[in-house]
């Protein structure tokens, strides 16, 4: 049954399960709290009952007493205090009908002390009356016949006052067996769910982990080309990428046997090229040199110039072979070097005879420096390096335009550069033209375009010399073609 859940329906369930319980029990909580807040709210709302209860009747009290001081000594200050008390008067009443608004029982005992209260505030304003008229006689006698009202009153206030202590009274317990109910909620609420957690970890993991463990020892036999377990069964995403893993496996055995296949191919094809074609054209190319040297006669004006012709395209594809060749060669880490004493003299002398003839044709100039530094390296492949840089140079470069080779020393280092005055190269193609294959794609260059594998041979051979090759270059201001390597190389052979 596991193997036929989906993972995301197992991860479904280990979260859903664990959240309803979390949502039940953080509701059931919550209405414990709740119920908590109620108790302690009702319990300040029967201390407040009290409060002004006992705030009234003293109201009352004081407001009577200052009456009567007042009928005697006419001091201002009281008249001053029975108004604040006259006015505080009704407010209380509002304040404690506010309170007991929802206790119907209570309420229906507040209205009659309200009832009471207002017949009282009206004997007090009568006895205020009289003192103010200066019968202060009257007014005493008035404010004694008070006294039953104010009595009653008090009697009234007993019974409302009461209910309120109760309430009190019992609030502490209350409240302490709501916390005990929610302390224990929280420990039986947090044990349960970490041994549901727990549980459902364990139900499902115990079938994905043995599955998963089969992927595992499956990629160790990949690795060590041994057969893999039977597929899983179910239809899970860990049996769907089982059976995925077992297909990649078989296609990747397919893919392996294929590119062995094309290896072998690949060298039959560079042996082809390397005997089957290069030694013919070198064997062309010595006897065109025969055919110029005027040995089986001499030719006429015409066929010298188509000699001249067959001969440039002999030389341009014993180059191309040459440098199919070198790429097989670097790309299988066997491109040699062979570190000598030499000199940059005498690389530039070899290069500039190699490359003068296309110069002319061309009707370019090739500026050398005067300059010579001595260093280590490999001398026939720089010379192939400087040759490639030239001959690009000289290629996208226009009629009477001059190359020029500058020479610098660099903190043990020696660099060399070729600038030209030709089109320049766009700066996305400035590093990519040193892979394989990689050259500048436009309308300007379309006809003037070759294998692609020039400059990546230059990079390796530059980089086998420990150094660095690049192209400072913008577009129609020409370009830059550099490379550095140390005066020194660390072995030579």
């Amino acid at each position: 049954m596991l193997a036929n859940l989906k993972l995301s329906h197992k991860g479904l369930i280990l979260v859903s399960v664990p959240l309803l319980f979390e949502l039940i029990f953080v509701f059931t909580l919550a209405g414990l709290l709740q119920q908590a807040e109620n108790e302690v709210k009702e319990e300040n709302r029967a201390r407040a009952v009290v409060t002004h209860m006992h705030w009234l009747i003293r109201l009352f009290i004081d407001a009577g007493a200052n009456i009567a001081t007042y009928a005697i000594t006419e001091d201002s200050i009281l008249k001053e205090r029975y108004a604040e008390a006259k006015r505080q008067l009704p407010q209380e009443l509002n304040v404690l009908n506010d309170l007991l608004k929802d206790n119907p029982q209570q309420l229906k005992r507040l209205k009659h002390f309200k009832a009471l209260s207002n017949h009282l505030i009206v004997g007090l304003e009568q006895a205020w009356e009289l003192s103010k008229e200066h019968k202060k006689g009257e007014a005493i006698d008035y404010l004694k016949s008070l006294r039953i009202s104010l009595k009653d009153l008090t009697i009234a206030a007993g019974p409302l006052i009461e209910v309120e202590q109760k309430i009190q009274a019992a609030a502490p317990a209350t409240q302490a067996r709501r916390r005990y109910h929610v302390q224990q909620l929280l420990i039986a609420g947090v044990a349960f769910n970490i041994i549901l957690a727990l549980f459902l970890a364990f139900y499902f993991n115990r079938g994905t982990a043995r599955r998963l463990s089969v992927l595992m020892d499956n990629t160790k036999r990949l690795a060590e080309g041994r057969p893999l377990n039977p597929p899983l069964s179910g239809q899970d995403e860990i049996a769907h990428l089982d059976h995925v893993f077992n297909d990649m496996a078989k296609a990747l055995t397919l893919a392996a046997e294929k590119r062995e296949e094309a290896q072998h191919f690949k060298q039959e094809i560079m042996a082809m090229v390397s005997h089957d074609l290069k030694t013919p054209l070198t064997s062309m190319r010595g006897l065109i040199d025969l055919l110029q040297a005027g040995i089986y006669g001499e030719l006429s004006e015409v066929g010298k110039k188509r000699l001249t012709l067959t001969e440039r395209d002999i030389m341009r594809l014993i180059k191309m072979i040459n440098n199919l060749l070198d790429s097989e060669k670097m790309e299988a880490g066997k491109l040699e070097m062979y570190f000598d004493n030499t000199s940059t003299k005498s690389i530039i002398e070899r290069s500039i005879a190699a490359v003068q003839g296309f110069a002319d044709e061309q009707s370019v100039t090739l500026k050398v420096p005067q300059a010579d530094i001595s260093f280590s390296g490999d001398e026939e492949r720089l010379v192939q390096v400087l040759v490639n840089l030239l001959s690009n140079a000289i290629k996208f470069s226009a009629a009477g335009s001059t190359i020029s080779l500058d020479l610098e020393k660099l903190d043990g280092l020696l660099k060399i550069s070729v600038n030209d005055q030709g089109c320049g190269i766009p700066a996305q193609y400035q590093e990519a033209i040193f892979e394989r294959f990689k050259q500048v794609a436009d309308k300007e260059r379309q006809n003037k375009r070759g294998t692609g594998l020039g400059l990546s041979i230059c990079k390796s051979i530059i980089e086998q010399h420990h150094g660095k090759i690049g192209v400072d270059s913008s577009e129609g201001q020409g370009s830059t073609f550099w490379f550095t390597i140390p005066l020194t190389q660390t072995s030579l052979s």
